[in-house]
């Protein structure tokens, strides 16, 4: 079976791990441009670059799913959110 994935877009999640990265230098091998997604910036971006030293194509996005602070006042009891 030929698969071909030239001119195809593919996000992959945990990119900087095992099977993230698998998949990642897999998609980029069969023609894809890969937005690579990892919260480990260090492992995210090695895996990055090894899919650029291969030949493939890959931006890195290291997310933040983090937008709101949460402040306790023990004393109190109180919770406050605050939107970063």
């Amino acid at each position: 079976m030929n698969i071909d994935y030239t001119g195809k877009s593919i996000v992959v999640t945990g990119a900087g791990s095992s099977i993230g990265s698998a998949s990642m230098e897999l998609f980029a091998r069969l023609g894809a441009r890969v937005l690579a997604v990892d919260f480990e910036p260090d492992r995210l971006n090695a895996a990055v670059e090894a899919v650029s030293a291969q030949g493939g194509t890959a931006v890195p996005a290291a997310p933040s799913l983090h937008p709101w602070v949460i402040s306790v006042d023990r004393s109190s009891s109180a919770c406050a959110a605050q939107r970063n």
